[in-house]
């Protein structure tokens, strides 16, 4: 993977960045909020400030651009970038301030805190899918498969559609440069949030996105991931067409699900929309979008009544992304 040029910032731009970050309270949020997306009210707890004061330092940290805020709902969210001038001011500095003994510890009490509030959760959608995992192939056969299906030497950037509890950002994040995923359910980004707190993957975000109209411009990541995702969608297709808008030339998109089946008590017991595809048409659907299909693997076990199909398509660097699809 070739290494991305040097970023090259105007003064003006590069001052107020540094202005920005030159005042105690306002480098601690920073560096903070470079290990982990932190809420107002994580913020006020760790610093130990009001949450008036807390909010006039984020506000003056999002309008130089070294950090973000996030709408979630009724709650928001502050990180740094994945690019412009705040993770570059990050790289620069925070190997030079590595935080009181006290924050390190207030985010480890975090890390533990999110858990705990996500464990109910977590218990329940554990049970949910071990009742369904007894009709599939080993999920860990899976994984390998997946592995192999998306070699990450020409990966920067992975975008997961559909991320639920981060699986896949868990699998490739310590193997990309940075990855988001995005979901519709506050409950499952929690969770999510969580896991990727707890194994300290600093690299990967998720955001509440709707899979139909993601909020990322066209061609800003090198792969895209769509994991047990098009047996809930209403529109399959289009959910393929605004994943290949994604990509940039030569990015892989793959797509993990079940082959179409009879299985009735599956469709209804887990809410499925769809009961499996046939790979055919998710690659036609996928050559609709402007796409290659390079590989399908399917994945059996004798034992179970479900197939895995694993389709790997690609962008040629002659294509142009497709514009945003209509919705219906």
């Amino acid at each position: 993977m070739a290494k991305p040029p040097a970023p090259d910032f105007a003064p003006k731009a590069l001052l107020a960045a540094l202005r920005a970050v030159a005042e105690p309270t306002r480098l601690r949020i920073f560096a903070l909020c470079q290990r982990v997306e932190l809420s107002v009210s994580d913020l006020t707890q760790i610093l130990g400030q009001s949450q008036p004061r807390v909010s006039r330092h984020l506000k003056v940290l999002c309008a130089a651009e070294v950090l973000e805020r996030l709408r979630e709902g009724t709650y928001a969210f502050y990180r740094v970038p994945t690019d412009g001038i705040g993770p570059a001011l990050a790289k620069a500095l925070l190997p030079l301030y590595g935080g009181t003994e006290l924050e390190i510890k207030a985010l480890e009490d975090l890390k533990q805190r999110r858990y705990e509030l996500a464990s109910p959760l977590s218990a329940a959608n554990g049970e949910k899918l071990r009742a369904l995992r007894r009709y599939y192939p080993d999920e860990q056969k899976i994984d390998q498969a997946l592995l192999r299906a998306l070699p990450v030497d020409s990966v920067r950037d992975l975008l997961d559609i559909g991320t639920g509890v981060g699986h896949m950002l868990e699998l490739f994040g310590p193997r990309v440069t940075h990855a988001m995923g995005i979901d519709l359910s506050r409950d499952m980004l929690s969770l999510a949030r969580a896991k990727l707190t707890l194994a300290d993957l600093q690299n990967c975000r998720v955001q509440q996105a709707d899979m139909y109209q993601l909020p990322l411009p066209s061609e800003s990541v090198d792969a895209v991931t769509i994991h047990h995702v098009l047996h809930f969608a209403e529109r399959p297709a289009q959910v393929i067409a605004e994943a290949a808008r994604m990509l940039r030339a030569s990015g892989r998109l793959v797509i993990v699900d079940f082959v179409e089946h009879d299985v009735q008590k599956i469709r209804d017991g887990f809410q499925h929309r769809w009961p499996g595809f046939q790979p055919s048409a998710v690659q036609a659907w996928c050559e609709e979008a402007g796409l290659q299909v390079m590989d399908l693997d399917i994945i059996h076990d004798p034992s179970k009544p479900l197939k895995i199909f694993i389709l790997t398509a690609q962008r040629s660097q002659k294509t142009s992304p497709r514009k945003r699809p209509k919705a219906a």
